[in-house]
């Protein structure tokens, strides 16, 4: 996981460097942004735990291009550029970190959905969350109908 987040990283970064950005694609970003890609590089680092490869490519994927968004904006006063361009300054601007974090997330997701599938059978009664909920629909209920009561 760490050799395919700082190879994104890496790639993403040098891309960065090389294309052409227009003024306008430069994206200022927050320190709030900033505190909250390292706290999401934290816990998606603790992914590579999961016993899934899956899981693990997609979090090394989604990590690299956190890395990279997070290395671009700490060298340019909190300002990341966006070279790949669809249309005109109305239009999208991107780079290689924006599409990496989306196609490790959806890898991720896709993942865990597919775990979650596969073992189903180990999850809890699947009842269980409906019969909390009736039983707690009638203590409401009752309890409403006492306080009636003159």
């Amino acid at each position: 996981m760490l050799v395919m987040m700082t190879t994104i990283a890496g790639i993403d970064l040098s891309l960065k460097q090389s294309l052409h950005t227009p003024p306008w694609a430069y994206h200022h970003r927050g320190e709030v942004w900033f505190v909250g890609c390292c706290l999401l590089l934290v816990l998606g680092s603790s992914l590579a735990l999961v016993p899934s490869k899956a899981v693990v490519v997609g979090a090394g994927v989604f990590c690299g291009g956190l890395l990279g968004n997070l290395l671009s904006a700490s060298a340019d006063d909190l300002t990341v550029p966006n070279p790949f361009l669809i249309g005109h300054p109305a239009g999208i601007a991107f780079n290689l970190a924006d599409v990496s974090i989306v196609t490790g997330n959806l890898l991720m997701m896709t993942s865990f959905c597919y775990i979650v599938i596969c073992n189903r059978e180990r999850l809890r009664d699947r009842n269980a969350v409906r019969r909390v909920f009736v039983a707690h629909l009638r203590r409401a209920t009752r309890s409403e109908r006492l306080s009636r009561r003159p």
